[in-house]
């Protein structure tokens, strides 16, 4: 006999000497049936029983030899633990059909139909199978029908839809051109009025001497006419400009933006020279003139000037008044350049050569004489120059005057000398002239 529990052969024993057990009346009757069950795959009786070595365990002072009966099944050759600890887990196949059920439902049906338990004839199995997958195809074309369908519905109203927003394009695209075309027709017949109005008014409140009241002025009338107004500074406190019909037409990116234009106010606000110059130009014949040059004195001043540097008026006036006392070394538009400094134009200043000189002229107000590399100047050859462009300034000084100044700062300790009209500030170590600069005051 064996042991229940252990399954170890026990003979006629109440007590199992491998696993302890006590065995019992009834647990021999028990073993007697499962031994009559024989091998749990083929059912043979001709079984065998043996005792396997599984391991030890060991302690301080003991070691204790872990035994485990193992059943062979003579017939089929199959092995098992009579406890049953052999049977592993049961498989989970439960997220399979889900899965099955969710995504493909035709799969879970056919494992029901063909697994083993299910008891039905062959014949009633393939009858069914055919009539589902039947019913299968037959639904599946249904629906794509429906889905074609539904798809060319969508397809005719979506077309429709935009259809109508071409339309709507369309539409607003012409409403947009009439629109144009009509701000165009308003400037031609209303908007010069408006500038005409806005130009009259900013001629007769001209009594502004601070900026900001200016500019707050000028801002307040562009609103009050719906005209557009832009101003860009040069850097030496003067600030250019316009107001027009359109905010294109009023914008100053550059200098040159100054002259572009149908008809447009120009001002050229430079309060340390009082008021600010005020011009109405109309430039739709392309000549860019002023339509009122009784109150234009930037206009009438440059009609008998020539415009040699028209990026700055100071330099250009300084040039005309430099060309009028010096008619033998007059200053030429090719001369006349931006002074290029740190890769940028310099729009206020001019520098070029002369006489192996150099000379920058700022805004009209300030101009320097140094030498250029590599050449050497006496001082007779600086005070030359010295008289020459002092007299661009047209200061009113006559040859004895300049004279007189020039004697007045060679025996200056510094040579930097201020005179009424104007400073000199010559660098002459070791008293030789290397360079020197004359400034207007204003």
């Amino acid at each position: 006999m064996k042991c229940p529990n252990c399954g170890a052969e026990i003979g006629n024993n109440n007590f199992c000497e491998y696993c302890g057990t006590q065995v019992s009346l009834d647990m021999k009757k028990e073993q007697e049936q499962l031994n009559k069950q024989g091998c749990p795959k083929c059912g043979s009786s001709n079984i065998q029983f043996k005792r396997e070595n599984q391991g030890e365990l060991r302690g301080k002072n003991s070691r204790q030899v872990i035994h485990r009966t193992v059943g062979f099944c003579k017939d089929c050759g199959y092995t098992w633990y009579p406890d049953g600890a052999n049977e592993g887990p049961k498989k989970n196949n439960l997220i399979w059909w889900i899965l099955g059920w969710v995504f493909f439902f035709p799969a879970p049906v056919m494992v029901l139909i063909w697994r083993k338990k299910n008891t039905w004839d062959l014949k009633v199995k393939i009858g069914v199978t055919v009539a589902f997958w039947v019913l299968f195809f037959v639904l599946g074309s249904c629906g794509n029908n429906d889905n074609a369908s539904t798809t060319t519905k969508d397809n005719t109203v979506e077309n429709e839809i935009i259809t109508e927003e071409e339309s709507s394009v369309q539409t607003e695209d012409t409403d947009q051109a009439d629109n144009t075309a009509t701000e165009s027709e308003s400037a031609e017949a209303g908007g010069y009025d408006a500038v005409d109005k806005c130009y009259e008014e900013l001629i007769a409140n001209n009594n502004t001497e601070n900026y900001n009241d200016f500019s707050k002025q000028v801002r307040e009338l562009t609103e009050k006419y719906g005209l557009y107004q832009d101003s860009k500074n040069n850097g030496l406190g003067v600030r250019y400009m316009k107001i027009a019909t359109s905010r294109d037409e009023a914008k100053i990116i550059s200098n040159g933006d100054l002259e572009k234009g149908t008809y447009y106010i120009r001002i050229v606000a430079d309060f340390s020279k009082g008021s600010p110059q005020i011009s109405l130009v109309d430039n739709r014949d392309g000549v860019g003139k002023s339509v009122d040059d009784a109150v234009t004195e930037e206009k009438t001043t440059s009609a008998n000037e020539d415009v040699i540097y028209e990026l700055n008026d100071g330099i250009n006036e300084y040039i005309n008044s430099f060309n009028s006392a010096n008619p033998d070394d007059a200053i030429t538009k090719e001369m006349a350049q931006p002074y290029n400094h740190h890769g940028t134009d310099h729009e206020n200043q001019i520098k070029y050569y002369v006489d192996d000189f150099e000379v920058v002229i700022s805004s009209g107000t300030e101009v320097y004489i140094g030498y250029t590399s590599g050449t050497t100047h006496t001082n007779d050859e600086y005070k030359e120059m010295y008289s020459k462009y002092l007299k661009g300034f047209d200061l009113g000084l006559d040859d004895s005057e300049i004279e007189a100044d020039w004697e007045t700062i060679m025996n200056d300790l510094t040579h930097n000398v201020k005179f009424e009209k104007y400073s000199a500030d010559v660098y002459m170590p070791n008293d030789k002239i290397t360079y020197m600069t004359i400034t207007k005051k204003n």
